[in-house]
């Protein structure tokens, strides 16, 4: 008997746990393309490695999005190419003793969104600009580390407002 009323309770409160099914509308590719690659990514920069990282972060963020699906160039609908045309790191430095009180980096690129097939005709192209900045409280020797981190930031920036382009209605 105790069995049964568990059960019965357990089932009657079995709608409440579910939730209300509420769903958060995820974003859309552009002519509602469900397939989407990840083209060149070229580095006209004198900062090493920023395409690779840029790629490998981009290929992260855009495969959290349940609605489409990241391919190949050639089985893809869109193709999606990024080339950056400009990083510069600036220091704000402690006139004491040359070290950073704070480092700034700016990266600047152009994207394309293509699309494939019989109508290969480009889709978005947009320049996209950041800036980022690293304050210390205290002044640091300017360490790869610490170049490391910011250049992390302005990747991740600079991925935000890709994905920002590549969902935007316009």
């Amino acid at each position: 008997m105790r069995r049964g009323a568990a059960r019965m309770a357990f089932a009657a409160l079995l709608p409440g746990l579910v939730g209300c099914g509420y769903q958060m509308e995820a974003q859309h590719l552009p002519q509602n393309a469900s397939t989407l690659a990840i083209g060149a990514v070229r580095n006209r920069t004198f900062t090493g490695e920023l395409d690779l990282r840029l790629k490998d972060q981009l290929r992260r963020r855009l495969m959290r999005n349940p609605s489409f699906a990241l391919t190949a160039a050639e089985g893809s609908e869109l193709i999606l190419e990024i080339d950056l045309t400009h990083a510069a790191f600036i220091r704000a430095l402690d006139v004491s003793n040359t070290n950073l009180s704070s480092l700034s980096m700016r990266l600047r690129g152009r994207v394309r969104l293509r699309g494939t097939g019989a109508e290969a005709k480009l889709i978005r192209s947009q320049a996209i600009s950041v800036g980022v900045t690293l304050s210390f409280d205290q002044p640091v020797i300017e360490t790869p580390a610490v170049r490391d981190e910011i250049t992390g930031d302005a990747i991740a920036a600079f991925v935000e407002r890709v994905e920002a382009m590549l969902y935007g209605n316009f």
